[in-house]
């Protein structure tokens, strides 16, 4: 598989002991066009189980990200918090309690929507053949301009 360098990290933080928290890892298969879900469940024994869904597209990762925050209503141990790290964004912890507000949910909802564009846009860059997220190189060339080359800039046609 080849991912895309980018990709959204959830935590579901169980409590304040770093050692307990469950992850949710989603990165883009850029050969195939297909999203993975990577869920690590923490164990009572200080294991951890790994649950991968492959073959996930844009669709059934909308529908997975949405029950995956409904959830935490209607969960009797929901998450004390949640940590939602989206490429391009600050991080953000929000009380896993805040969730059964609608307003709450749907800007949660809303972040991460955001970072599956980000991922969409990531085949751009280099495609990285390990599972690991990592920062890249930054492009000189890129770095240096306001657009990518070949794009005319939208304020260039304002005089006309």
């Amino acid at each position: 598989m080849s991912y895309a360098p980018l990709c959204i990290e959830i935590i579901l933080i169980k409590d304040d002991m770093m050692k307990n928290d469950d992850r949710v890892i989603i990165k883009k298969d850029v050969r195939y066009n297909e999203y993975v879900v990577r869920y690590e469940e923490s164990l009572a024994n200080n294991k951890t189980l790994v649950h991968e869904t492959l073959n996930m597209y844009s669709e059934s990762l909308n529908t997975y990200l949405h029950i995956l925050l409904k959830n935490q209503m209607i969960d009797s141990e929901g998450y004390k918090s949640i940590q939602v790290n989206v490429p391009s964004l600050p991080r953000v912890l929000i009380e896993g309690s805040k969730l059964s507000d609608e307003y709450y949910r749907d800007h949660v909802y809303d972040m991460l929507l955001f970072g599956v564009s980000q991922l969409e846009n990531s085949v751009l860059g280099n495609v990285s053949k390990e599972k690991k997220c990592k920062n890249e190189k930054k492009d000189e060339f890129l770095s240096s301009r306001s657009t990518l080359p070949g794009v005319v800039p939208q304020h260039l046609y304002w005089d006309e």
